[in-house]
């Protein structure tokens, strides 16, 4: 007759859940991070509307609410961290520009020369 295999908790208790492992990216660590929180927060401040070359320089161009990278970083900290690399954009635009440009929903990864906006 089989045997049933030994159990790995106390008859009538509950197995104990296992750690969860949470494994993070060089792209997650960089962007979990208080220098890039506060950096992108004063940056959005100072730059309050829509810098996309749509936007750039109209009254009208909506709030910024979140900080662009305008040449991909690729897990590099000095261009992650480079305010001349950044540009305030709203969501909607930053949506637009990293799936068409930097491979988005398969699209294929443009060079970002022609996105950089005049400064």
């Amino acid at each position: 007759m089989p045997t049933r295999p030994p159990r790995a908790y106390a008859q009538g208790q509950p197995p104990r859940p296992q750690p969860r492992v949470v494994k993070t990216s060089p792209h997650a660590s960089l962007y979990n991070t208080p220098e890039w929180k506060q950096g992108s927060k004063a940056y959005r401040q100072i730059h309050p509307r829509c810098e996309c070359p749509e936007h750039q320089g109209k009254p009208d161009a909506p709030k910024s609410e979140c900080v662009d990278h305008t040449v991909a970083h690729r897990g590099n900290p000095t261009l992650f961290f480079d305010p001349r690399n950044w540009c305030a954009m709203s969501w909607r635009c930053h949506t637009r520009k990293t799936n068409s440009h930097d491979g988005g929903f398969g699209n294929k990864v443009r060079p970002t020369d022609s996105v950089r906006p005049a400064r």
